[in-house]
């Protein structure tokens, strides 16, 4: 059955983020796989809206409801497996019987969600119309007269014999044997999997049962609609955003909505990714790209916050494109076509492996980018001799600002200060308290230069050295 998204009014084509940048940034951290996969196609702008309202309405009530839904979905996807991998007839339409009484269920949740606003009002009323009453109070009577009364409960993706309270076939023998004097042992239970010994057995107990049963399967299996576990995803993308944005907001980070133009402009973004390692204390930055100064150079003293600044870059234009919180101030972008990484990778090459390796992900990078897409460059062509990493550096960054694409290029090449590329660096951040922390400017704004914060931080500035020396 053809269901409605709750993501998009219609898929959107080519624009694609690899899941290598989800890695590289650190998005794996904060958020479920499944939910990354679906976010590796990046929806159009058009709907950005119905998404937006989606997550207001969510953060100020709450995820329970979608999360009962989704509950039920991972229900219904464990008893598809044992569907599907029921070795007989008998099993089969046991099963059935759990599958369209949870189904119905699902149904009945998601047509009475108090939750609707943006794309999930549609969602409601497209239930809403689906539900059918009576063919579910049929699913309802079905399931209660035989999963219920042989005491068979679904455990993970197979139905299982459950211990007999005073209910069922096993009680019925009990009551049997006390009628004739007989004293029933009682062995230690265990679950014992409902397969196709104990299905012909209850089958050939309960004749009157097991032609309802198999009336009902034949009268309704049209029904199944195993298309509704593709809502799984989708469900889990709402879910998980949020409680995201509402760990933010706990830990009095902002949170904004991102507007769309011609250019990128991000107000005190945080890098939310340290929020995997129980780090709160996050420094923001702003990020900045316009026709102009569409590619940056990023350059500074190693734990000076530079891959800090490009998860930050990389995870704000993301959850803005989807129209998600976004960990920030302000924030207002331009569709993309991607956002595309070259970190440092873990594996162990020698010179040239490395370089030729670093090449080729150059290249998929700059065959992938489309027309306009933000590139993340963390040391790429660090591991050859200075001379040759210059110019490959230098070349690289022109050449993305020639193809019009938005670029940070994080790099300790000397020659990078001489290109017409602009400069963003590290330098102490002067409200903070004296702790001396790292935000990133653009060089020709800075307050002190590179050379001039690193003696600060060690207390070697000229002041510093003048009270101590009592010059």
């Amino acid at each position: 059955m053809e269901h409605i998204s709750i993501i998009y009014s219609a898929p959107t084509g080519t624009a694609r983020i690899p899941y290598e940048t989800f890695e590289d940034i650190k998005m794996t951290g904060i958020l479920p796989a499944n939910v990354l996969r679906l976010m590796q196609e990046l929806p159009d702008a058009a709907d950005t809206e119905l998404r937006q309202k989606t997550f207001r309405s969510l953060c100020d009530g709450g995820t329970q409801e979608l999360e009962k839904l989704s509950r039920q979905l991972y229900e219904l996807s464990e008893l598809y497996t044992a569907y599907d991998n029921a070795e007989t007839d008998s099993v089969k339409k046991y099963i059935f019987a759990a599958l369209l009484y949870r189904q119905f269920r699902f149904y009945k949740s998601a047509s009475k969600l108090n939750c609707a606003e943006g794309f999930l009002l549609g969602f409601k009323v497209h239930f809403k119309e689906l539900y059918d009453e009576a063919a579910a109070a049929e699913a309802e009577r079905v399931y209660n007269a035989l999963i219920t009364s042989v005491n068979i409960e679904i455990k993970e993706d197979s139905l299982t014999l459950k211990q007999s309270g005073d209910k069922g076939y096993i009680a019925d023998i009990r009551r049997c044997a006390a009628e004739m004097g007989i004293e029933l042992s009682e062995p230690p239970f265990t679950h014992k999997e409902f397969g196709s010994d104990i299905s012909l057995a209850l089958s050939s107990l309960f004749s009157d049962s097991w032609k309802m049963l198999s009336d009902h399967y034949d009268s309704y299996r049209k029904l199944l609609d195993r298309d509704i576990l593709d809502y799984i995803d989708q469900l889990d993308f709402y879910i998980y955003n949020t409680k995201l944005a509402l760990e933010y907001t706990s830990h009095s980070i902002p949170i904004c909505y991102a507007g769309f133009g011609e250019d990128i402009s991000i107000a005190e973004g945080y890098d939310v990714t340290l929020m995997a390692k129980k780090c709160y204390d996050i420094i923001p930055n702003d990020i900045t790209f316009c026709a102009d100064k569409p590619v940056y150079f990023l350059a500074g003293a190693n734990g000076g916050g530079k891959t800090t600044y490009l998860r930050t870059v990389g995870v704000c234009v993301i959850l803005s494109l989807w129209g998600c919180p976004v960990p920030a101030r302000h924030s207002r972008i331009c569709r993309l076509t991607s956002v595309l990484t070259h970190f440092p990778r873990d594996e162990r090459f020698e010179l040239e492996g490395r370089l030729l390796d670093e090449q080729n992900r150059v290249e998929a990078i700059l065959s992938d980018m489309g027309e306009r897409s933000l590139i993340l460059l963390n040391e790429t062509y660090a591991t050859t001799n200075e001379e040759k990493a210059s110019k490959m550096t230098c070349e690289l960054a022109q050449s993305l600002k020639n193809k019009g694409q938005f670029a940070v290029y994080v790099t300790h090449q000397k020659r990078a200060q001489e290109t017409e590329i602009p400069m963003l660096c590290c330098v102490v951040d002067e409200n903070d308290g004296g702790r001396r922390t790292y935000k990133i400017r653009p060089l020709n704004n800075a307050v002190r230069s590179h050379a001039e914060d690193i003696l600060k931080k060690y207390s070697l500035s000229r002041a510093d050295l003048e009270e101590r020396f009592g010059i």
